[in-house]
């Protein structure tokens, strides 16, 4: 230990007798400073609801030095050993009794101290925030430092290694960057292979320190930084005993192939969930699930396997294919720690579908396609086999043969996760949870009244409502957050399993017929959604009766600027929000709303569920339509009802008077300077509805450290 230190102090000697130490570590410096106050800056000068030691620390700073380290580790560790060879000193050492460990580890140890002054620069950082943001979140800030010195151990056992091998200082600095460059790259190689797939992603950096930037210290990432920190230093004691002995060339090649060995294994086994421990170190708990989600986990004792299907020829299915397959695996890894029974595969199949438009791939058959894909994703043909020899095949046939992961117990029970057409891709917690959910209590099932010429369910119409409803693409979609979706006629008996009726918007009074259901329906205690509008006051009359609930004449209007005066918005009822706090309060928009008034509710509890947002008049579209029509406010208008029935309260009804705020047109308009949320509003109706059973409301993550001190903000006003 005496030699190693001694060897420590003197290639520190050397270094900051070198201008190029200090001259590096300055650059270092002023560049790392200006990312902190430029991350600063912008975070102070806009108003955020997140963690500031975050925005600033750990997204911003350590970030940004993850993204630079590359550059600066190589140039500092390029004479390490370069120096000694090309100076002839290394044959003094060599002939020394100093052993090889001894030396590397001295070199490598000087490195560490210079890692240290690195860290002064987030250090620093962290300390100024502490002094100027309330309720720093330490812990958050010491581990994204944590996961830049890690980085830094990596990096300076490369380029340590590689100054080992040459003596020319600027070969090592290149070998070291081409190496960083390839742990880079190794992770897309052999990734139809499992073993091999969790070697190669093993052993690539991308990715490693995002976890500890973001609070969420991991086992497996701790090892992966000090295994390959091992394997590195290794290679390089055994490169200056080779130069020490004149053993065989087998035999040399052999303690290389005995230290990679080792490391490997150990990595893998690292890898292996049941080795997986996690300890979310941020002040929010902002990585921890939701009490919710382990407690639903809780219920579910059995085994869970999750099969995802994956298809060569489906173009959404890119992101699912083996190069991505770790990416994919990573949203359910916090389950799989908690869950230590849930079973990962993935079964990868071809088979042509209605995505399929290439001009490119028309002319050729299923084969063809299979072997121009794989080779372009760089990948085995044998990977992929016929839909036709899946067990599975008409469940996939259903689906048109689209990406979707099959959740099943050992027990039988199944459900279906979907993937989502936006940038984030994968299910987040809310998806899988509800999923999940689903294993243990069965979705509710809703049906949509389609005989009276109601709303469209789906099609190109405007008036259509399947982007809250029935799109397995949209996140927000009914059928991604624990409803089945099913179409109803009126004329015929509705299933019992129905649980909730939506009728919008129906354009003729209803027969007969359809009452009866509609009383039937009611009778065995279903709920109900129903949808007004204008046009069909005279239709749903009859119906609204029965609750108690009627539509006055007109329409309502709100003054605007730059907006047509039958725009409405509006705000959750404080009476809703008073019985019901796990409902946020949001804005909701309204194209052609009309107020709603109470009759005879003795039958039904009526609580206001959704008030305009300011007085308007009620008026006729005419008089809103004629030229220098000004408001007169009349007052805030109630614009939906929830009725709760007296005797069975698990029967539930609403009535919303304007049924466009549920159409694909309301729910896709950006208006400027105008923020509504029609999509939460509807998400909150079918909680109502359904009794609380679905939607999952998770909470959502509190930060403290989300404000500067009084006197920073006065000065930068």
């Amino acid at each position: 230990m005496r030699q190693t230190l001694r060897i420590a102090r003197t290639e520190l000697a050397c270094l900051f007798h070198s201008p190029i130490a200090w001259f590096i570590l300055a650059v270092f410096s002023v560049l790392s400073f200006r990312d902190f106050y430029n991350a600063y800056s912008h975070t102070a000068a806009i108003f955020l609801q997140s963690s500031l030691t975050a925005s600033v620390i750990s997204a911003g700073l350590c970030a940004k030095m993850v993204g630079t380290l590359f550059i600066y580790i190589p140039l500092l560790t390029m004479g390490l050993m370069a120096r000694e060879t090309s100076s002839g000193s290394i044959k003094l050492l060599e002939s020394s009794p100093v052993r090889p460990v001894q030396i590397i580890l001295g070199k490598y140890l000087a490195m560490m101290v210079m890692g240290l002054l690195m860290l002064l620069v987030p250090v620093v950082s962290s300390i100024y925030m502490a002094w100027a943001v309330p309720h720093f979140d330490y812990a958050l800030a010491l581990s994204g430092i944590l996961g830049i010195y890690l980085l830094i151990m990596v990096y300076s056992a490369i380029g340590l290694f590689m100054s080992t091998t040459t003596s020319y200082q600027m070969v090592a600095a290149l070998l070291s960057l081409v190496t960083l460059a390839a742990l880079n790259y190794v992770g897309r190689l052999w990734q139809e292979i499992d073993f091999v797939r969790s070697i190669t992603y093993w052993l690539s950096i991308p990715g490693r320190t995002s976890n500890l930037l973001d609070g969420f210290v991991r086992l497996d990432d701790i090892l992966y930084f000090l295994l390959l920190t091992a394997l590195f230093l290794g290679f390089a004691v055994v490169l200056l005993g080779n130069r020490r002995h004149s053993w065989p060339l087998v035999l040399r090649a052999s303690r290389y192939a005995a230290v990679a060995a080792s490391v490997l294994l150990l990595g893998w086994l690292s890898t292996q969930q049941w080795l997986a421990r996690q300890w979310d170190v941020t002040a929010a708990q902002s990585n921890t699930l939701d009490d919710q989600t382990l407690d639903i986990l809780s219920q579910i004792s059995e085994p869970v396997a999750i099969t995802e299907y994956v298809n060569l020829l489906d173009q959404a299915s890119f992101k699912h294919l083996p190069i991505h397959s770790k990416n994919t695996k990573s949203a359910f890894a916090r389950f799989a720690l908690v869950k230590r029974n849930l079973v990962l595969k993935t079964k990868y199949y071809y088979r042509k579908n209605a995505e399929m438009r290439s001009i490119f791939f028309e002319g050729k058959n299923e084969e063809e396609l299979r072997d121009i894909l794989s080779m372009t994703y760089h990948t085995s043909p044998r990977l992929y086999v016929s839909a036709d020899a899946l067990d599975e095949k008409d469940f996939l046939a259903s689906r048109n043969y689209t990406y979707c992961a099959l959740l099943e117990t050992a027990s039988g029970k199944r459900a279906v996760l979907h993937d989502f057409e936006d940038m984030e891709a994968i299910p987040s917690e809310v998806e899988l949870t509800t999923v999940f959910r689903s294993l243990i209590c069965p979705p509710v099932k809703v049906a949509f009244a389609l005989s009276e010429d109601e709303r469209p369910l789906m099609g190109d119409s405007e008036k259509s409502m399947d982007a809250f409803s029935v799109q397995e693409g949209a996140r927000y979609s009914l059928v991604n957050r624990g409803f089945e979706v099913y179409q109803a006629d009126l004329n015929a008996e509705i299933p019992d399993s129905i649980g909730i009726l939506v009728i919008a918007d129906p354009a003729r009074p209803f027969t007969a017929a359809a009452e009866a259901v509609i009383d039937s329906f009611l009778a065995r205690g279903g709920s109900l959604l129903l949808l007004a509008d204008r046009a069909s006051s005279l239709s749903l009359a009859p119906l609204l009766d029965k609750f108690g609930v009627g539509l006055r004449e007109g329409i309502v209007a709100m003054q605007w600027e730059n907006f047509e005066p039958t725009l409405v918005v509006n705000s959750v009822a404080e009476e809703f929000l008073g019985e019901y706090p796990s409902v946020k309060d949001k804005k909701v928009s309204m194209t052609t709303a009309t107020a709603l008034e109470l009759k005879d509710t003795a039958a039904f509890r009526a609580l206001p569920m959704l008030r305009t947002s300011k007085p308007v008049m009620q008026t006729s579209r005419k008089a809103v339509s004629e030229q220098g029509f000004e408001l007169r406010p009349d007052g805030k208008a109630v614009t939906a009802y929830a009725l709760e029935n007296r005797v069975n309260p698990s029967q539930r009804v609403i009535v919303v008077s304007d049924a466009d705020c549920f159409s694909n047109a309301e729910l896709t308009m950006f208006r400027d300077g105008l923020k509504t949320d029609n999509y939460g509003f509807i998400m909150d109706c079918f909680r109502f509805l359904s009794g609380s059973q679905y939607p999952i409301d998770l909470k959502t993550v509190s930060y403290r450290d989300v404000t500067f001190r009084e006197s920073i903000m006065k000065r930068r006003k």
